[in-house]
């Protein structure tokens, strides 16, 4: 498996980047590193997708039926990734050692 911040993303699929790196480094409490990562990871995810989701808008009349599908695809690959992001934050939240 690879990390959830590898450039390729190409295994990530929701639920794989439990346990990786990102993750433990932000289990510990008062992680600011940790919080930081997660926090790219999020904003990361939701910009691109923001992104494919305007060109398709903009582009949609001039794109071949190819390249509207491959934008398709790359939206759901990041919606699912944004999606295992925020399932394990909110799974961590519900932990009992966690502190609010």
């Amino acid at each position: 498996m690879q990390p959830i911040n590898s450039p390729s993303g190409a295994s990530e699929l929701p639920g794989e980047w439990k346990g990786g790196p990102l993750y433990e480094a932000t289990a510990q409490e008062n992680d600011e590193p940790g919080r930081n990562s997660l926090s790219h990871e999020l904003r990361t995810s939701l910009a691109i997708i923001t992104l494919l989701c305007g060109n398709l808008d903009r582009l949609y009349e001039r794109l071949n039926e190819k390249d509207r599908r491959a934008i398709i695809q790359n939206l759901r690959k990041h919606t699912h990734k944004l999606n295992a992001l925020v399932g394990d934050v909110l799974e961590r939240w519900q932990e009992p050692d966690h502190e609010t």
